[in-house]
């Protein structure tokens, strides 16, 4: 604690931070993010940085943001600091989302959870500590401990990023806020100009992993109606899964223009007819 406490201010904090978890709680893997407002995660630190993370954060990550539960049920939900057990924020079926399949089960995820740290309204902090396979997931005795950690993690990490953020100017902050309120839009914006309004929230629902019971409970619908309108959508679409909704939804932003409000999976689904002549 004392080595993490001298480090505050300095390039040595992170490690010395997740040594200091470490040697409470075990696991195998840990990286922080940054977040400002609805932009894309920005990875500041991976304790154990490789290709296959590199692609996995930078190029996946950023593109579905949108859909990871940590971003829906705590950052963007107001959450407050504390630490956060992926079972606990995660849709009921999500350990069979496409989602899941290529994101954490590329990384051989086999438990994690979250430190979240609110440093003012638009700029977050988030420790991620993985347990990978073949290791066992947190048990209570654990995960209790990594709860009563999490205060202190809050407030290394608030220290620490009070003299960070002094750094920005009010003309970058300024800049960031233009570019989050677009961004924001991007994954509000996907089908809006092809779906029906119940068929775009249900499409969230299923990208975000949750099952029909689970998506009707959320609108308050029969789960009868909402495979209606789930079958509807995947006629709409040409498609027949949630692994084929998943992709469509990760090519389309290579169509997202910010400057405008249309809809990135109109002109994918344009140009995929083109494409098929």
């Amino acid at each position: 604690m004392a080595d993490a406490v001298e480090s505050i201010g300095t390039a040595y904090l992170w490690s010395r931070l997740i040594e200091l978890l470490a040697g409470e709680v075990a696991f195998d893997q840990a990286a922080l993010f940054r977040y400002v407002d609805h932009l894309p995660p920005e990875r500041i630190f991976d304790a154990q940085p490789g290709p296959e993370r590199d692609r996995l954060h930078l190029t996946l990550l950023r593109a579905a943001y949108p859909i990871s539960p940590y971003i829906n049920k705590v950052i963007w939900a107001g959450g407050a600091d504390d630490f956060y057990h992926i079972r606990d924020v995660a849709p009921d079926e999500f350990a069979g989302s496409e989602y899941y399949r290529v994101y954490y089960s590329e990384k051989h995820v086999e438990d994690e959870g979250l430190f979240f740290t609110r440093i003012d309204r638009s700029l977050s902090i988030g420790l991620v500590v993985e347990r990978q396979l073949p290791s066992t997931p947190f048990s209570k005795m654990e995960l209790a401990m990594l709860h009563k950690l999490a205060p202190l993690v809050s407030a290394l990490i608030r220290q620490h990023s009070q003299g960070a953020k002094s750094e920005s100017t009010t003309a970058d902050n300024a800049g960031s806020n233009r570019i989050s309120e677009r961004m924001t839009g991007a994954f509000m914006r996907f089908g809006s100009k092809v779906l029906t309004e119940r068929e775009r929230e249900i499409a969230g629902l299923i990208l975000r992993g949750h099952s029909s019971k689970a998506a009707a409970r959320e609108l308050n619908i029969a789960p009868e109606t909402e495979r209606v309108h789930r079958k509807r959508l995947y006629a709409k679409l040409g498609i027949s899964s949630h692994a084929d909704l998943f992709w469509m939804f990760i090519e389309s932003f290579s169509y997202f223009d910010p400057e405008s409000t249309d809809d990135p999976l109109q002109e994918y689904l344009r140009l995929r007819r083109v494409h098929a002549g």
